[in-house]
Formats: C-alpha cells, structure tokens, sequence
C-alpha cells in the first residue's frame, strides 16, 4: 500500500527543514540579515571556524560577536567585533546597512558596524567566513577584493594567515 501524497509532501518538507537546520552556512548575501546566537552561526566551509554569539564567562550577561575554531568546546574568541559594545541578550542580528555590515540588537538598535565609506557597490554584497578565520564582506562582483576584512582589525590573537601591519615614525619627533 502506498502512502497518501499529503503524508508523502509532509514527510519530503518536513527532511527539508531539519536538513536546512542542520546545514552549515559560511556566506550570507545583502539584502539577507542573519539572525546571530550561540546556536546560530556561520561556520567555515571545512568546519576550521566558527562566528557567533558567545560571552566569556558563565557569569556575565554580555554577549559578543566572535570567531573560534569550530571545536573548541569552551569557545574561546580569536576575535571579537563588538568589545565596546556587548550585547545585552543572547541574540542579534547581522545585515547590511548601505554598505556596511552591521549587528543589531533585538531592538533594531546597531552595536557594531564594519566602517566602510564610499559607495559605489553595484552587486549584492557577500559576508563569509573562510578556513583560515578571515572574515571578510565584499562586492559579490569581485570575489577576490575584500572591502572589509577581519584580519584587518585584530583582536588579541594573531593567526596563521594574519599579517601584522607596524607603522613606524617619520622621525623622532614626527609620529605620522
């Protein structure tokens, strides 16, 4: 006996969403807005790194947006966007706004943003996060330029990739 095609569909909809929600992403496109938590992320495509929501101790209720390597139980951050700002609830949302990147409270209220200025961005814009724990935004138009990138700002841990930009003075008495 064969089983009814509306138990079928439920049963085909139903796989459909669990494997969505158990899929990993590692991009996100504009005008799409990701909601972030510490069981909402976007993992490296290899599954080297993971961003999200996390906070450093159990006993602060200060949550920031960070990147770990995917395996580390106790998450320990290797950078952070939003140190000044924390969040103060367990969920945000990331979207772009012009053209930056921005996370948002749950209030629609913005506590980080990726700083870009200009315009000029034709394409869709693309947030992804790579194997190597780069997370970078850039024009969905040009796959190899960066217009944003977190290796450009580190936090207080340097990896393998990362380059260490030192300015040095002009001179003695001129810091430029």
């Amino acid at each position: 006996m064969r089983a009814p095609l509306c138990v079928t569909s439920v049963f085909f909809f139903l796989f459909c969403y669990l494997y969505e929600l158990s899929s990993s992403k590692s991009v996100f496109y504009s005008p799409e807005s990701l909601t972030v938590s510490s069981n909402q992320t976007l993992v490296s495509p290899g599954n080297v790194f993971e961003i999200g929501l996390f906070k450093p101790n159990e006993y602060i209720s200060r949550w920031y947006l960070g990147i770990w390597y995917k395996e580390d139980p106790k998450r320990t951050s290797l950078w952070v966007a939003n140190r000044v700002k924390p969040l103060t609830k367990p969920v945000g949302i990331l979207k772009f706004f012009g053209n930056n990147l921005v996370l948002f409270e749950q209030d629609n209220i913005p506590v980080w943003k990726t700083n870009l200025t200009g315009g000029g961005v034709s394409s869709r814009m693309v947030a992804e996060l790579f194997d190597n724990g780069n997370f970078v935004v850039k024009d969905s138009s040009d796959p190899e330029g960066y217009l944003w990138q977190s290796f450009d700002s580190p936090t207080d841990t340097l990896l393998p990739e990362m380059k260490l930009k030192m300015t040095t003075y002009s001179s003695e008495d001129d810091p430029r």
